[in-house]
């Protein structure tokens, strides 16, 4: 996909100077492993000369808007904590499963209700962990991760392995055509509260997102790592965004400018995808793990721009500041 660029200048980055590039500059140096691109591994290699983080990114980058002065719709997202266990009971009934091994790679597979409601993969033995609720299960498919407190107190780690190829509609898009909330109130939490409200009128309005995600455990991954993006490395909190890979390059370090109620200007580093991103018009910013970075993710739908720094060629860096 070609898209129009416009170079700009660091200077007409807004809040650019009070930024802590230095976080920023942390997570761009944990993408190294899985870096494929030429021109960033050249950066990432060169980076251990820098003292000054600010100077790194301004000397190695170039601020570029893609398409123009187009405005960006900014979304969350997070990692949810749920109750579960390995084996269906009375309280824990409703399994997430991981990938079949008949799941076609470039087709369309069993729709949502074919296989919440109608149980196409049952007897297959493809559970992973029962939760509470369908609902629980759903959020679960819309975020891509999250963790499972089991009965004896431990956690499992979950992330996105697959999905059955289908386009992902959005619930909360349906809720406002009814009337049910309006666009500035909708919420995650009130769109739970109302599948929960009426689990049947519930259930079918979930069916009408027709994607359904599989998952795979996550073994290695400590409390304190966060879930595993895109680019298989765990990302950070409020400075890892989701992208699309089409437009921009994963690894690649994105300065947002997102307006709204709590405005934020800082730089971020694109490591996730997300089936309801695609376009240069939209990012999703990964806030963590639990009940408050849920709320706060779920508040989030503001407009704002997206500025991405592109690599400069080897011949056009600034070396003379690189040990400022």
């Amino acid at each position: 996909m070609i898209v129009p660029e416009k170079e700009i200048r660091f200077s007409d980055l807004v809040g650019w100077n009070k930024d802590n590039h230095g976080a920023a500059f942390d997570v761009f140096l944990n993408t190294k492993p899985q870096q494929k691109n030429g021109l960033l591994l050249e950066i990432l290699n060169e980076a251990k000369n820098y003292k000054n983080p600010k100077i790194f990114f301004e000397d190695n980058f170039t601020p570029v808007l893609l398409g123009g002065q187009k405005e960006v719709l900014f979304t969350g997202y997070y990692e949810p904590v749920y109750k579960g266990s390995f084996f269906r009971d009375e309280e824990f009934k409703y399994p997430i499963y991981e990938t079949p091994k008949d799941l076609p790679l470039t087709e369309h597979w069993f729709t949502r209700k074919q296989i919440d409601k109608e149980g196409v993969l049952g007897g297959r033995k493809l559970e992973l962990v029962f939760l509470k609720s369908k609902a629980e299960v759903f959020f679960l498919h819309i975020q891509g991760s999250g963790r499972i407190i089991l009965k004896d107190g431990s956690t499992l780690r979950v992330g996105y392995s697959a999905s059955n190829g289908h386009v992902y509609t959005s619930i909360g898009k349906e809720l406002v055509k009814r009337n049910v909330f309006s666009k500035n109130t909708i919420s995650q939490k009130k769109i739970m509260d109302w599948i929960m409200k009426d689990t049947e009128a519930g259930n079918e309005l979930m069916y009408k997102n027709l994607s359904y995600v599989f998952f795979k455990k996550l073994n290695l991954l400590t409390l304190s790592d966060g879930p595993i993006g895109t680019l298989e490395l765990p990302i950070t909190p409020l400075r890892s965004i989701a992208v699309d890979p089409e437009t921009i390059l994963l690894g690649s370090p994105v300065w947002i400018e997102k307006k709204g109620k709590k405005h934020m200007n800082r730089l971020m580093i694109a490591m996730d995808t997300g089936s309801a991103i695609k376009g240069i018009g939209r990012v999703d910013i990964y806030y963590g793990t639990g009940d408050i970075a849920g709320t706060q993710a779920g508040e989030v739908r503001d407009s704002g721009r997206m500025v991405v720094l592109k690599p400069k060629s080897k011949a056009t860096r600034g070396l003379k500041k690189k040990n400022e």
